[in-house]
């Protein structure tokens, strides 16, 4: 990511809107904000109503009114030092599907604060230096209380990824996971990162306010203690423990969620993010529709939109989008912003401790799978190696590994003159025996996307990938020798493990199946681009032309380096076609090998599992590539 801190700082100063709302509290005295009128004092009629009815104030000089004030829905309160109160007019506020309270102030203790128009303020302990805004709910808290200097939150210095520091990132409530990524890579030494510093600075100024925010519509509920905390606008706390010096960004869609025993420190919970079932967050940030539940921990961490962490712990990490961490597992020092993996119950993904300091790091890459019981040691970078699955029970050694879509497992051979520490590596596996996985997890990341504010790319078929690819497979083809036994000696990248003769051959075959579809696909695309009128140029210009289309010109280039620049079009055509035939039976096949082995040790396995040939995603994949040889054929026809 190209990062331009002051495009940043002015994007961000632009749209924040918790700056937009602070700032209103600023510019105008925050009665005059909620109430939109003067405030008066009370008369002496009033008073005597209010103390009839329960109240107590301290000094009743000190509490103002609005113009149109109605008594009938305060009681039995205690109201110390300055306080503001608008208008109440008893309607019924819904507390949830079956529970609802007459607008109005109840048995609660109110000190220095303003009540906006319509609230629900029932049954508290103490609310004290809190601006809450109109048709908000506040009930069974024991206290809502803020000092007079708050920033809530912001400016948090996080060492993600080497815990001693050098990757630092300071937390703001608009972080993204590429702002994240770029910061982390750039490390604490840059001038990125002193650009960013002056940035959070400013931040900081802007938000900085001399009491607590409630805004509009939040239900706070059955809480035990929120301190020095923006609510923001229809966000849900019920029956928390603590949520204390942080930022709560929420609105009426994306409502974001803290309940049932959470605690929350020092953190940032974005738009309609969800920690429950006593979930941890200290020091951290949750991103846009994660979540953590189950007694999940979460410190010092940035978790990217839609992953989820139950169970297990997380600390100084970036974790990217759609990480799955549903079990008693660990991920510490770990850099993997672009997500889209899993861990397995019983992972320890932490060896960041060498006895001296703890100041390792995992580099991980993108959709990396994590099995059950796995150990692994650092320092690793697995950068290179996306969508590679580490099998269940396997301990890997530090290394750099730089094969997608492999499969590390315990050696199935005893190899000669290999430490028996080293594990075998199948380059490509997931490919050639798992590709229902991948093509599942696609659509699955399409449909289940929340996130409105992280463009999320779902296809793993993209120039990034691709051209780790062909990196890989260049390392694949042996100039020298063979052996029937690799090491990284040998091949580059392999780290750790070693390789047989037999898994190199089936992996060149494999990154050579799926490089050549991407790029026949390309080819389709460009074509039908130009039939339908929205690309000016003719066929033959197709392989030399300059599109500008960054996908397109790697996809060119494979097609031109292997000489189908020199091929009829049409046998272009037909060759996707031969692969696309080829890929659905890989996926079939890849689905169908769980049913031949389970069936053969559960008698019963098919009765009580979806097959292969009942597939609902299968047969809409199916479905998707009928379509699509249809509409090759329909290119061949206008070729011809």
């Amino acid at each position: 990511m190209n990062l331009d801190i002051n495009r940043l700082k002015e994007d961000v100063f632009s749209s924040s809107e918790i700056i937009n709302n602070i700032k209103k509290l600023k510019d105008f005295n925050d009665e005059r904000l909620i109430f939109g009128e003067a405030p008066r004092k009370l008369s002496d009629k009033e008073i005597n109503t209010l103390v009839k009815h329960g109240n107590y104030a301290e000094d009743w000089e000190k509490i103002r009114v609005v113009k149109n004030f109605r008594t009938d829905f305060i009681i039995n309160n205690s109201f110390y030092g300055e306080v503001f109160l608008g208008f109440f007019s008893g309607k019924p506020v819904r507390l949830d599907s079956s529970l609802s309270l007459p607008s109005g102030i109840y048995r609660s203790t109110i000190i220095d604060s303003t009540i906006g128009k319509e609230c629900l303020i029932y049954n508290n302990g103490i609310i004290s230096n809190y601006c809450i805004m109109d048709n908000a709910v506040i009930t069974g808290v024991n206290s809502l209380s803020a000092a007079d200097n708050n920033i809530f939150g912001n400016g948090i210095q996080l060492n993600v990824g080497i815990e001693t520091g050098g990757r630092e990132i300071l937390l703001f409530p608009e972080m993204s996971m590429p702002l994240a990524e770029a910061l982390a890579a750039a490390g604490s030494k840059s001038a990125l990162f002193r650009s960013y510093s002056d940035f959070i600075k400013s931040y900081i100024e802007k938000i900085r306010l001399a009491y607590g925010v409630v805004e509009p519509e939040a239900i706070i509920m059955n809480t035990s203690k929120i301190e020095d905390s923006y609510i923001g606008n229809s966000a849900i706390i019920d029956n928390a423990l603590l949520v204390k010096n942080s930022t709560i960004l929420s609105n009426a869609a994306e409502k974001t969620e803290i309940s049932h025993g959470s605690i929350i420190t020092d953190s940032i919970i974005q738009w309609g993010a969800k920690a429950t079932k006593m979930a941890i967050v200290s020091n951290s940030v949750l991103s846009e529709y994660s979540s953590v539940e189950n007694h999940g921990k979460v410190n010092a961490s940035i978790i990217g939109p839609n992953s989820g962490i139950a169970k297990g712990e997380i600390s100084a990490s970036l974790v990217g989008p759609f990480v799955g961490f549903h079990h008693q597992a660990m991920l510490i020092a770990a850099l993997w912003p672009r997500g889209k993996g899993n861990i397995g119950y019983g992972a320890n993904i932490g060896s960041n401790h060498t006895s001296k300091s703890p100041d390792q790091e995992l580099l991980c890459g993108e959709g990396i799978f994590f099995g059950l019981g796995v150990n692994i040691k650092y320092p690793s970078d697995l950068t290179e190696a996306d969508y590679t699955v580490i099998a269940t029970g396997v301990d890997t050694l530090p290394q750099r590994l730089e094969f997608p879509f492999s499969l590390i497992n315990k050696p199935s051979i005893i190899a000669d003159n290999i430490s028996p520490a080293y594990n075998e590596i199948h380059p490509a596996w997931v490919l050639s025996d798992n590709l229902y996985a991948i093509l599942r997890n696609e659509a699955k990341y399409r449909k289940r996307d929340k996130s409105t504010r992280l463009k999320i790319e779902y296809n793993v078929f993209r120039p990034d990938i691709i051209e780790k690819m062909i990196r890989a497979l260049d390392s694949l083809k042996i100039r020298e020798t063979k052996k029937e036994i690799y090491t990284e000696n040998d091949i580059k990248g392999l780290g750790k493990n070693f390789m047989t003769e037999d898994s190199r051959i089936k992996a060149v075959k494999t990154y050579n199946l799926f490089i050549e579809y991407y790029a026949l696909k390309g080819l389709m695309k460009k074509l039908t681009e130009i039939f339908n009128g929205s690309e000016k140029i003719d066929i033959k210009e197709i392989y030399s032309y300059n599109s500008g289309d960054l996908q397109w010109e790697l996809q060119k280039k494979i097609l031109n380096q292997w000489s189908y620049d020199k091929k009829e079009t049409v046998l272009c055509l037909n060759k996707l076609i031969e692969l696309i035939d080829l890929i659905s039976e890989m996926a079939f096949e890849s689905k169908r090998k769980d049913d031949v082995r389970g069936e053969r040790i559960i008698k019963n396995y098919c009765r009580v599992h979806t097959e292969a040939a009942e597939d609902l995603f299968l047969i809409q994949f199916k479905e998707e590539m009928k379509k699509y040889k249809s509409e090759i054929f329909s290119i061949i026809e206008k070729i011809s």
